[in-house]
């Protein structure tokens, strides 16, 4: 009996001895996104539109669909990260619960006034470099997708290119620099439920062409007004010419405040009191002697060899709309724009005054009468 007890007590040690620690892994399935944007921004100079394969980071706010009040389940930064086209959560991950999620994300995102549930972005100020883009999804779930969340981010902003042409083979025009006045810098973006909800979003979606279409958001009325510097492709005393020129890259270019312009009106309002939008260029513009004299040969009509003037030109009356570039080609030859709102002595004038000719003819008048006497001797 006792060598039973000893021999099962034996064979329970062995039992135990040979026990091991068994890790089993619970499957989860992470959230993961895929992104794309629309054609339409990080330079070391200028502005350049981001697109699908220059986006570098967005930050995701996901909220359980149709809670009341909103309940906030994910509030996330992503990183693109090799291999290219994934994402890497830049805290941690996050799994798919069982109810459906809405996403709002925005690019970059580092962005300020973005609200706790994504849907706002607050007293955004456009500095004139930096793209914003934003992306929605709703009510989401893991089996609508797999893989991943399929992402398309638009362009919230207007981006805004220069080019210039002279049409005067007599006239001489370099240019500096080029400015934009008094547009408006700062308002608020409410994104729209129905902005990205489609897979067909991942490319140009001809049914939300413009910002009027519901898959647009929507920004609200701004009144703050600023200035903005573009960025020309060369140093200064680039020439104009009879072919049109690039003065910003057409992949760059000032990214601004969509908007209503009011243009500066020089005839009725010399000083812009009423605050109205104009460019303002800094050029020399010179009368050649022939056509192909140098500029030290001819005679300057605004600004010197030594210095540069500036020009003042009125913006078109035209909506900016987000996600849309604007090439405007500022055209010399017939005229040169006005002299500067701010200029204390001659605002709104002028720049060139054509040299006109007003032509009289006097009459001719009666002279004392001369006999020529027909006698011959």
């Amino acid at each position: 009996m006792k060598k039973r007890l000893l021999f099962a007590a034996l064979f329970s040690a062995a039992l135990v001895s040979c026990t091991k620690d068994q890790v089993v892994e619970v499957q989860q399935d992470e959230i993961k996104f895929r992104v794309a944007t629309e054609n339409a921004t990080k330079a070391p100079v200028g502005a350049v539109a981001t697109n699908t394969n220059s986006i570098d980071n967005f930050r995701v706010i996901a909220s359980l669909y149709t809670s009341d009040p909103v309940t906030v389940y994910m509030d996330e930064t992503f990183t693109r990260t090799s291999p290219a086209g994934k994402w890497t959560a830049l805290n941690t991950k996050h799994f798919w619960p069982t109810n459906a999620l809405d996403f709002y994300a925005v690019s970059p995102s580092t962005t300020t006034g973005v609200s706790n549930d994504g849907k706002t972005i607050t007293d955004y100020v456009a500095d004139g470099n930096t793209d914003l883009l934003y992306s929605v999804k709703i009510n989401q779930t893991k089996t609508d997708n797999n893989p991943d969340v399929a992402l398309n981010f638009r362009h919230a902003l207007s981006q805004i290119v220069f080019k210039a042409k002279n049409t005067n083979d007599k006239l001489g025009v370099a240019i500096k620099s080029v400015s934009v006045k008094k547009v408006l810098s700062k308002n608020t973006l409410t994104l729209s439920a129905a902005t990205g909800n489609t897979e067909d979003n991942l490319s140009s979606d001809t049914n939300a062409s413009t910002e009027t279409s519901s898959k647009w958001g929507t920004w609200g009325t701004a009144t703050v007004y600023a200035d903005y510097d573009a960025i020309i492709t060369e140093d200064a005393d680039l020439q104009v010419s009879e072919n049109t020129i690039t003065l910003t890259a057409d992949n760059k270019g000032l990214l601004l405040m969509p908007q209503d312009l009011t243009p500066w009106a020089p005839s009725t309002d010399e000083d812009n009191s009423s605050n109205g939008s104009y460019f303002l260029i800094t050029c020399k513009i010179w009368n050649k002697v022939n056509a192909n004299s140098a500029k030290n040969e001819s005679v300057y009509l605004h600004g010197s060899a030594e210095d540069y003037a500036e020009v003042a030109i009125p913006t078109t009356d035209i909506v900016w709309q987000q996600g849309k570039k604007y090439v405007y080609t500022f055209i010399f030859g017939d005229g040169a724009g006005y002299i500067d709102p701010t200029d204390p002595v001659e605002p709104g004038d002028p720049v060139l005054l054509p040299i006109k000719l007003a032509v009289t003819v006097d009459e001719f008048q009666s002279a004392t009468g001369i006999d020529v006497p027909m006698a011959t001797n």
